[in-house]
């Protein structure tokens, strides 16, 4: 069972974040690289690319959910300063 933030995180809980214009056009690049990158590789490389995509894949996605995690604390810990701040 997932917890509530990484419900949250996964968008299951609120609307999909959109891409920024930035994003998309690095996006294109990343596209257009990796396309002639393994145009240009034999099928052993392009075998060890792939398991190194998906390595690369993987640690993205952990470390992408600790750091919402800790923000997402983060975040509650200053609420949480700032209302003490306001009883005292």
């Amino acid at each position: 069972m997932k917890s509530i933030l990484e419900e949250l995180r996964l968008g299951n809980i609120c609307q999909e974040m959109k891409m920024s214009a930035e994003e998309r056009e690095l996006a294109g690049y990343i596209s257009k690289h990796y396309d002639a990158l393994v145009a240009s590789m034999s099928d052993e490389q392009k075998e060890v690319f792939e398991k190194f995509n998906d390595c690369q894949t993987e640690i993205s996605y952990i470390q992408d959910k600790e750091l919402f995690a800790y923000a997402f604390r983060l975040g509650a810990r200053m609420m949480l300063e700032v209302m003490e701040e306001e009883n005292e």
